[in-house]
Order: C-alpha cells, then structure tokens, then sequence
C-alpha cells in the first residue's frame, strides 16, 4: 500500500503511455485536417480571383465594342443563347495588338454539364496578324454549369432577347446566368457597351470616332 502511495503502478504507466498516444495521433489527425482545408480553401480562393479576373477582361471587352459599318459588315456583334462574339478595342489593346475579336462560346462538357470558354484573338488586318505574331488565347470562365442563359437587352426598347442581329447596332447590356450542378451559388454576369458612334460611320480605329470620308 505505500508503494502505491508513492507511485504509479505498472498498469497505471502503461494506460497513461497509451492515452498520451492516442492524444498525440488525434492532434496530429487534426493538424492535417486544417492543413488540408486550408489547401483546399486557398485553391477555392485562387479559382475565384481567377474567374473574377477573367470576368473582368470580359465586361472591358464589351465596354469596349465596336459597332459594325456599311464598310465593315463583318464588324456586327453577333449573339446567340449559345454565345456572341464582337470586335472589341480595349485600352491595353490600343496601344499593342490594335482591335481583337472576343467571343463567348458554350461548351458542353459531357455528363450533361456545360463550360463557358473566353476566346481573343487579333482582329484580321490588325497589327500583330500583319506581323506574323498572332496572340490567340482562351480560357475557361466557368465549368461545371447546369445551365447557361444569355441575353441582350436592346437599349431602344429596353427589351430582353435571346439572339442579337441587328448588324447596325450593339445591344444595350449583356447578361449571362449560369447555374452550377452542384448547386452553389450562380454565375452572374453584366455588362454594357459604351462605344457610341452611327452605324454607318467607318470607325478610326485610334480615336473611336468616325473617319471623314
């Protein structure tokens, strides 16, 4: 009895041994739970910056599009539900490559999912097609998508429409909603054109402004 008193008993150390073990592999256990949601949350985090960045040169592309003329009829936005393209002079583009073509497609993905992919290239005629140094890029908006809708609101009217052929003219605003398979929360996007020059006028690539005939 005075050695029990006294100290531990072999049993006793083995037990404490034994729960000192299971508490280590738990904090361990629970270390790399954190590491890895902080991984995962990180890469969360980058994939939005990626998509938001992205989203932006988009809404800027469209800021920046250019109405087709009698001299340019292959200029005309062009809209679709499964996507647009147009002639755009964005500001970073003005000074370099000149006017590039923007398009906006529809993927399909397979599985019954849908991808939203971003295309820029130089416009034909332009600066980096004559130089041989054409600067081609695509990227992927959004994947995953259950469903994509698309639609352009003519400034006029101010009324919806799911396709955009008025060669002489851009729409009014550009909207696109896009629900995701797994439910989280929607892609939405808008933005408006701001070039504002007659249709019929031959654009000064430059100034924006029309070019005296």
């Amino acid at each position: 009895m005075k050695l029990r008193e006294t100290g531990f008993t072999l049993l006793e150390m083995l037990v404490s041994i034994a729960v000192g073990a299971l508490l280590l592999a738990s904090l361990g256990q629970i270390l790399v739970t954190v590491q890895d949601g902080w991984a995962r949350s990180n890469e969360i985090d980058g994939r939005i910056a990626d998509r938001q960045m992205l989203l932006s040169v988009l809404s800027r592309a469209i800021a920046s599009a250019l109405p087709a003329s009698d001299l340019q009829p292959a200029e005309a936005f062009h809209g679709t539900p499964a996507g647009f393209e147009f002639v755009s002079l964005p500001p970073q583009a003005a000074s370099g490559i000149g006017p590039v073509r923007v398009r906006v497609i529809v993927d399909p993905e397979g599985g019954g999912t849908q991808r939203l992919a971003l295309h820029i290239e130089p416009r034909a005629g332009s600066r980096a097609v004559q130089a041989r140094a054409p600067l081609n890029a695509r990227w992927v908006l959004a994947q995953g998508l259950r469903s994509v809708h698309i639609t352009y609101l003519a400034q006029a009217t101010n009324q919806a429409h799911a396709q955009w052929e008025d060669p002489r003219a851009l729409p009014g605003l550009v909207e696109i909603v896009g629900e995701y398979d797994d439910h989280r929360a929607p892609l939405l996007f808008a933005a408006r054109p701001r070039v504002d020059v007659p249709g019929d006028c031959a654009i000064d690539w430059t100034s924006l402004a029309c070019r005296a005939s």
